[in-house]
């Protein structure tokens, strides 16, 4: 019995290590298009407001953040919770901070 025991301390500790930690946002469908002197950044964010998004870039790099909250009514029920999204983008080249726009 006591081998059982030590088998499941052993998986605690295996399955408490960074490694198999789980974030628990969602990647969005993500497009990137090269065009001659610009590249266009297509991030699909369903049911999410404008309001609710946070853009950072820097260096090579596009990083979106947003949230919704989901409601359910269903069966008599009530509940709330909140969906979050988390995409970085890469590009091969650094971008002009100064001269991104965004769209919503």
């Amino acid at each position: 019995m006591r081998d059982i025991f030590d088998f499941f301390r052993e998986m605690d500790r295996i399955f408490k290590d960074d490694f198999f930690t789980f974030d628990e946002s969602i990647s969005p469908r993500t497009d990137v298009h090269d065009h001659e002197d610009k590249y266009i950044v297509t991030f699909e964010l369903p049911g999410v407001t404008k309001d609710d998004i946070d853009l950072n870039i820097y260096d090579n790099t596009i990083e979106v953040t947003a949230k919704r909250e989901v409601k359910d009514y269903a069966k008599n029920r009530y509940s709330k919770e909140s969906l979050s999204y988390h995409k970085v983008v890469r590009l091969p080249e650094e971008i002009d901070a100064d001269n991104v726009k965004a769209t919503y």
